[in-house]
This record gives structure tokens, sequence and C-alpha cells, in this order.
């Protein structure tokens, strides 16, 4: 049976993925080279001002990472104003406190089996520094995970960039463990790709960046704007993007400040944190999409609204609807006797190509990003032939987050 020979109901379906993505995420590839022709007008003035920062962690039974990481705060060579550290210990049955006490942190403690998450430990750690004051003694406020680890100049740059200009400031984000696995690897390497080929450009054409998850520094008028730190949803970060964005408050990206975070390492870990992510996706478009949508029509909105309304939702939706409609097709040709092979011979014939593709992209990155990611060579090439699949699994991720119930689990960093 010759390839072409696919039935029509699959040809619709490949055609429409086809044209979905290429309206939705299309955009993307132009991005390095058009942030490339502009870049010289977008980037901001270097400033050395002295401002004072507060650090913020939210930590959970993170005894074994908190103490690397504060370390690497009092090791900063920031010396304009002053930066103090301050952890929540949020249902921690650990020696977290007492850890990050001993570190040189201040620490606060939080019990609250209803409310679980890092929005909601981040709210009521800001709570506590407006009820005492502290809060007005900060121009910014830093959020890190326990388990990262800061480059010593990272605060300097970071307060080179932040300003009027760009009140939120993200960074580029690197892997202590990218080496470990397969996993880590890819999970690394779509991070190097966030910030790189999509953060940067963005700065470049001033669009507004967007914050993922840690590493990135807040000002304290930004909070005030928004009554202090209220993003509880399962993904709080793209929470805030999205209020940054229909508020008008412009992101941007400081490359020269480095951190480093950790990957899981197997694909059960992986997988329960992606859910976990998709699911906090559709409940922010959920929340915000109303006021995205109608930011398209803004002039200095438009492209930073339609940038967080393409950047993940589509690609959640497109693979997920496909998915369905493809097994919908096999289940009637079993129900009416009908030869399944041209389905699977139509589904080949797409997936090849997006593999093409995606590895395309992940050996691209690979050799941008080579300097800096800490693996031998043989791991760096080998480990990106898996990229196109990491990538592709997004697929059954999306339909476990649209059906199963989610809930916040803490990603274990005790081995790495």
């Amino acid at each position: 049976m010759k390839l072409n020979n696919i039935p029509k109901p699959i040809k619709i379906i490949n055609w429409s993925m086809v044209v979905s993505f290429a309206a939705s995420l299309g955009y993307q590839p132009i991005y390095p080279v058009a942030g490339g022709l502009c870049k010289k007008n977008r980037l901001p003035q270097p400033a050395d001002l002295p401002r004072n920062y507060a650090v913020l962690i939210s930590a959970r039974n993170e005894e074994d990472v908190i103490g690397g990481l504060i370390e690497s705060i009092k090791a900063q060579d920031y010396t304009a104003g002053k930066v103090d550290v301050y952890v929540i210990a949020d249902n921690c049955t650990d020696e977290t406190a007492k850890v990050a006490k001993k570190a040189g942190a201040i620490v606060c403690k939080r019990k609250n089996d209803r409310q679980i998450g890092k929005g909601y430990a981040l709210r009521y750690l800001y709570r506590a520094l407006e009820k005492t004051g502290r809060a007005e003694r900060y121009d910014g406020f830093f959020i890190f995970d326990a388990d990262n680890r800061l480059e010593p100049d990272y605060i300097t740059q970071m307060n080179r960039v932040f300003g009027e200009e760009y009140p939120v400031v993200t960074s580029y984000r690197n892997s202590r463990n990218i080496a470990d696995s397969h996993i880590a690897y890819n999970s690394g390497l779509w991070f190097l790709h966030d910030a790189q080929f999509l953060n940067k450009s963005r700065m470049e054409l001033g669009s507004s960046c967007m914050v993922n998850g840690t590493g990135y520094l807040i000002g304290k008028s930004v909070l005030d704007e928004a009554g202090g730190w209220n993003f509880c949803l399962m993904t709080e970060d793209v929470e805030f993007n999205a209020w940054c964005i229909t508020h008008k408050i412009q992101i941007g990206y400081c490359e020269k400040a480095c951190f480093y975070d950790t990957q899981p390492q197997t694909f059960k870990e992986s997988w329960n944190q992606r859910v976990r992510w998709t699911r906090g996706f559709f409940d922010v478009y959920k929340k915000y999409g109303r006021d995205l949508r109608r930011g398209l029509k803004d002039g200095e909105l438009g492209l930073s609204a339609f940038d967080m309304l393409m950047s993940n939702m589509p690609a959640f939706v497109i693979t997920s609807c496909a998915t369905i409609a493809y097994l919908a097709v096999i289940f009637s040709f079993l129900l009416t006797g009908r030869n399944i092979r041209p389905i699977f011979k139509g589904l080949f014939k797409v997936v090849s190509r997006i593999l093409i593709i995606l590895t395309a992209l992940g050996f691209y990155t690979t050799a941008e990003e080579w300097k800096h990611i800490d693996a031998p060579a043989g791991k760096k090439l080998g480990y990106t032939l898996f990229f196109p699949f990491y990538l592709m699994t997004y697929a059954p991720v999306a339909i476990a987050a649209l059906i199963r119930k989610v809930e916040w689990k803490q990603t274990d960093h005790s081995t790495k």
C-alpha cells in the first residue's frame, strides 16, 4: 500500500495540525532574527544604583539543598546595597528552618494543609514582611527555589537591568545536573532555549519577556500595584506573567545573570511536574484569557498579549485534539472492520516531519549553548537525540492534565 494512500479523515487531521501550528507558533522562529536586527535600540543602559534587595525563598523539606543556595547568595559580589535572605519553611517536617537559619537566613514558618503551593507560601511571607514594616526597606525582591545556585555576579548583573523601564527582570537559567540523564538534559535544554531564543529576542524586540518559575526580580512598586503577592494558581509564575502583561508592566531579561537549577532525572518525575505545569497553564488562561484577547487590539500591549496566548496553550490544545481525533478514527475503523494500517501510515508521515523539525531545534540549541552546557560532548550529542521525543510527550501530558485531578506536588531535590 502506498504511503500517500491515506484516509481522508487522517489527511484532514494532519493538515489541520500543520495549519494550526503555523498560525499559532510560526512567529517564534522569526524572533531571533528580528531581535538581532533590533537589539541596538532595545537594550537598556547599564546602571549601578545603590539598591536594597530581599531574596524570598519558598522551601518545603529542602534541608539537603537550602544551605547551598543561601551560601551562594551570601557570596555575591554586589556591594551597592544590602541583600537580606528570607526563607518561608512551608509545611516542613524536616530541618529546613534550622539549616536555613544557620546559613544566615531570616526564617518564617507556615503550616497550612488547605492552601498548598509556592504561591500561597510567598503570599504568606510577603504579608509577614508588610506587617512588620520590613517590606518598605527594599527596592526589589528576588524569587528563588531552594535548589538554585547563583553565579557570584548574579545580583550585580540584575541590578544593571532592573529599573523604571524594566521593573521585573528574569535571567539566564542553566542546570546543575544536566548530564545526569536524557530527561534532565532535555528539560534543561528547553530552559536554555526559552532564555536565549525567546526571552532574549523578546527583550530586543521590545515585547515583554516571561519569568519561568524561579530566578527573577520584582520591583517593590510592582508588588504595591498588585496589592502584594497574590498569585496563587498552580503555576504562579505564569499567572504573574499574565498579570504583568495585562497591566502593561514590562518584564526584562538579563542574559549575563546566570543561575543554576536542577532538573527531574526520571520520566516519572518529569511527567508529574509537567502535568502540574500544564494544568496550571489551563487555569491561567481561564482567568486571564479574556483580558489577553482584548489586549491584542492594543498597540502597546498587542505583541506581548499575542505571545502569551500563543506560547503554550495552542501546542497543548492542538496536540490533545489531534490525539483524540486519531483515536476516534481508529476506533471507528475497528468498529466497521476497515484496515487501520493506512491510519498509522498517515500518523507516521506527520510525526516523522515533526520529529525532524524538533531534532533540528534541539541540535541548534545545543550548538549555540555548547560552551554553557556542563556535560561531555558525547552526552550532549546523544541526549539531544531524545529532545524531540521529550517535547512530543507533552501530547499525553496535556490530555492527562485535562482529565485527571491535579494537585501541587513537590519536586524532590534531595538526590540532586
